[in-house]
């Protein structure tokens, strides 16, 4: 690392061997694209990606929701048709100046108007470029960049005539690679924790939807001639039992807030809302706190714990009821943290229920689903539906074997997830001083 000197510039302080040049001078590409005409008809389920504002995030690139559009309407939009390392930019809404580096995997693809390509020449790297871009200070800049106060969309114009630093390109490389790597250590996590979920779900159901779990001879049961016996709830295994959720655990509802006791930044107890519940299940690790003295020790949680979704205000089916596992915060020094009136526990009435019931809950969701309520925000009957739904039983035996494996994944889950918020708040730390080269790599 060396020190030298710096100089005062239009986009802020840089090392004086640094330039700022305008976009439009480090460019061959800036453009949107727009929406294909033809309405739903031109939408297929695989093929050429249209890739729109909720695909694009800071530090990643969300596939879910990724729409595909036929070659007819491809062709149209053939001068906005993606290449390998463009940098995506969003350009209106509410998502506005969220930034992106295409992955390959998606190609083909195009982008609507609501997203910008900045295709950047042999002066600029182009992770430098969108590690610049996710600057919350560089945010700010674009959003007053012409009018000098906030917009809502963000015009070609404006990306032309907008500054960025540029120091020599083999220092952009080293400072772009040196990040990239540590968003690619989280995006493997991420990956992996992914993954370990899949098999979860994917073993339940084979051991105990197919009833295919090993048998004393370690065949599958059900395929292997195992015993079955009717039910109400149709064939199970023969020893196994038909229950009533209420029979099995306690359904507990959280604590009713005010909106003065949560912050999203700091508090005494981490704070278990709606919002820490994925649509599809699984936890979302997007922390609150609250800070208040009325907590009494039935609003209290532990991490390992399952929560579900009581309440759904997009009315679709895709959140109420589903469930996830409790995870704190990474240096999170207290053993327990709360959970809001928004969200259920299931306590069971024994451990080695847990990850069966989590796993079942998941499967079965749909049938939560029936027991909603409200007209304008969806809430789920609690009381109802776990006194009139029964699920079935394994035998203890078998449910022992499969909380010990499930936890095991749960635990390399939360080791997946440590280390990438170590790798956040290191990548978060240095990357604002690496690319006004306060800190310089050479």
């Amino acid at each position: 690392m060396n020190e030298v000197g710096f100089i005062e510039t239009e986009i802020g302080r840089i090392p004086s061997d640094w330039k700022i040049v305008k976009l439009k001078n480090l460019c061959t590409k800036i453009g949107s694209g727009a929406t294909p005409r033809g309405g739903s008809n031109v939408y297929v389920s695989s093929g050429i990606a249209l890739i729109r504002s909720q695909n694009v995030y800071d530090n990643g690139f969300n596939k879910q929701g990724l729409a595909f559009i036929n070659e007819d309407a491809a062709e149209k939009l053939k001068n906005v048709e993606i290449k390998e390392n463009d940098v995506l930019l969003n350009i209106t809404g509410d998502s506005i100046c969220r930034a992106s580096i295409v992955p390959k995997e998606i190609l083909p693809a195009r982008v609507n108007q609501h997203v910008s390509i900045l295709r950047t020449n042999e002066k600029l790297y182009n992770r430098f470029l969108f590690y610049y871009l996710s600057l919350n200070k560089t945010k700010n800049k674009l959003l007053s960049y012409d009018a000098g106060g906030t917009r809502q969309a963000i015009t070609k114009g404006m990306l032309e005539e907008f500054y960025v630093p540029l120091p020599e390109y083999v220092e952009q490389v080293k400072v772009g690679d040196f990040l990239w790597t540590l968003n690619e250590k989280i995006a493997l996590n991420r990956q992996m924790n992914s993954t370990l979920e899949a098999i979860g779900q994917a073993l339940f159901k084979h051991r105990f939807v197919d009833f295919e779990f090993p048998n004393e001879e370690g065949k599958p049961y059900r395929s292997s001639g195992g015993e079955m016996m009717e039910t109400e709830l149709g064939e199970v295994p023969r020893g196994w039992e038909v229950a009533k959720l209420s029979e099995i655990a306690e359904f507990k509802r959280g604590f009713s807030y005010a909106g003065s006791e949560k912050s999203k930044v700091s508090g005494d107890y981490v704070f278990m809302t709606l919002n820490s519940v994925y649509e599809g299940g699984g936890f979302k690790r997007e922390f609150s706190y609250l800070t208040s003295e009325r907590i009494k020790e039935r609003h209290q949680i532990k991490e390992g714990d399952i929560i579900i979704a009581n309440t759904e205000q997009t009315k679709t089916g895709t959140l109420l009821g589903f469930p996830a596992l409790v995870e704190f915060p990474t240096n999170y020094d207290k053993t327990f943290g709360v959970f809001s009136h928004h969200i259920t526990k299931v306590i069971p009435f024994h451990e080695e229920v847990k990850y069966f019931l989590y796993h079942y809950l998941n499967f079965y969701q749909s049938n939560a689903i029936k027991y909603h309520t409200g007209s304008v925000i969806w809430a789920l009957d609690v009381n109802g539906w776990t006194s009139n739904e029964k699920i079935i039983l394994p035998k203890k035996e078998i449910l022992i074997i499969f909380s010990e494996f499930m936890n095991k994944l749960f635990q390399k889950r939360l080791i997946n997830n440590r280390e990438s918020n170590i790798l956040e708040n290191i990548r978060n730390a240095l990357l604002p001083r690496l690319i006004s080269g306060e800190i310089r790599v050479v």
